[in-house]
């Protein structure tokens, strides 16, 4: 599904959670000037869904080329596998898993392809096949897309090898990604949060003029809860991932979100807090059932809605951090797992750190006694990225 509009023709391309919630506010002023395709990857359909945005699900684009037999196939026997679940339903899980398993073993051959992902899980997709056919389907100007593995980095891969122009949106304080990130053939340019981000890639090789500081759309739209007094009894946003760590005294790394829900819901009883559960897209959401618990499952509820009126928000490395930090949220930080790279939460707000499961309790308790702070400045990111795409497409034309 297309919404055609009078200039020329753009991909865009996302997953869910936070790469979602960056292309959002650039959909609208982008469709008044351009044609925009969107495919929405997984969780993202959910977002668009709920807002009556037009998208293409990667499951009409299984069937658009061709793919639906082979397709099936293999996704039925990486469900059958129980390999890596996802979060989402029978039909979608047997589409996504089966469209990157038959990618991989026309990459690698079937018993090759079903051996790598036993071992590897969803780790192994980059379905280079399926992303050079859908470049080749919509035929675009200009491709954007945000910094997530996989389909949208073969689909920014696919748009350099046609010569086409590409805008990756750099939602967080990359990690894995720059394993990609750090390449001068990946995308034309990169739009980043802010100037940390853009050394940290350049520190990395990839030219400086390869990386625009536009800050983070989904940031703008913080004003509208930058003044919303805190709710009573006091709401602790708990920005859920299942990082590995090793609890105390044992030699086994186990999911971090658990212990987290378990303390905080302890301390919500001694101190009378509400606790709002908000679930990674990537993990299995937890049903534990409990007076003082709200849960929010990212594809149901809004990120802005989750910390209207909130006191304190939780996290590991999730960027939701910094967005709760710009709200004038205080911040209480997980740094007790494996996870080595972490985003420089206390350049944005106020921020806690809590060394262990224990220290959560009276992290939070600091992070509570914390006076509320409202920054004063916005971004304008959204305009900062839309003048980059005017850009590159100005650039493709004169090409």
């Amino acid at each position: 599904m297309t919404t055609p509009g009078q200039g020329q023709k753009i991909l865009a391309a996302c997953y869910g959670a936070a790469h979602v919630e960056m292309l959002l506010p650039l959909i609208a002023p982008l469709r008044k000037r351009h044609r925009v395709d969107i495919i929405a990857i997984n969780t993202a359909a959910d977002a668009l869904r709920r807002r009556g945005i037009a998208f293409t699900s990667v499951s009409e684009l299984v069937d658009r080329l061709g793919w639906r037999e082979r397709v099936q196939r293999w996704g039925h026997k990486a469900m059958a596998s129980n390999v890596g679940a996802l979060t989402l339903s029978q039909e979608e899980s047997v589409t996504y898993l089966g469209m990157n398993l038959h990618d991989l073993a026309l990459q690698q051959g079937d018993e090759a392809a079903w051996a790598i992902y036993t071992q590897q899980g969803r780790g192994a997709f980059h379905p280079v096949h399926f992303a050079r056919q859908v470049v080749e389907h919509f035929a675009p100007d200009l491709v954007l897309a945000t910094s997530a593995p996989r389909l949208e980095r073969a689909i920014v891969e696919a748009a350099g090898a046609a010569s086409i122009p590409s805008l990756v949106l750099v939602d967080q304080y990359p990690a894995h990604e720059l394993q990609w990130l750090k390449s001068p053939g990946f995308a034309t340019r990169l739009a980043v949060l802010d100037g940390s981000v853009q050394q940290m890639i350049v520190d990395e090789g990839r030219p400086a003029d390869d990386i625009v500081v536009t800050g983070n759309p989904a940031f703008d739209a913080l004003d509208a809860i930058r003044h919303v007094p805190r709710a009573v009894p006091p709401r602790i946003v708990y920005l859920s991932q299942s990082e590995p760590f090793a609890p105390a005294g044992s030699p086994r790394h186990e999911p971090v979100n658990g212990p987290v829900l378990k303390a905080l819901l302890a301390a919500a009883e001694r101190h009378d807090w509400v606790v709002v559960y908000r679930p990674h897209p990537n993990e299995q959401q937890m049903t534990m059932q409990h007076p003082r618990l709200v849960t929010h499952r990212s594809g149901a509820v809004g990120l802005l809605d989750s910390f209207h009126g909130a006191a304190a928000a939780v996290t590991e490395t999730s960027t939701a951090g910094i967005q709760a930090l710009l709200a004038g949220i205080p911040l209480v930080q997980l740094g007790f797992t494996r996870r080595t790279r972490r985003p420089p939460f206390e350049q944005f707000g106020s921020t806690q750190i809590a060394a262990s499961v224990v220290d959560l309790e009276p992290a939070v308790c600091s992070a509570l006694a914390t006076p509320s702070h409202s920054p004063q400045t916005s971004e304008q990111a959204t305009a900062n990225v839309l003048h980059l795409v005017e850009d590159l497409m100005g650039s493709s034309r004169g090409q």
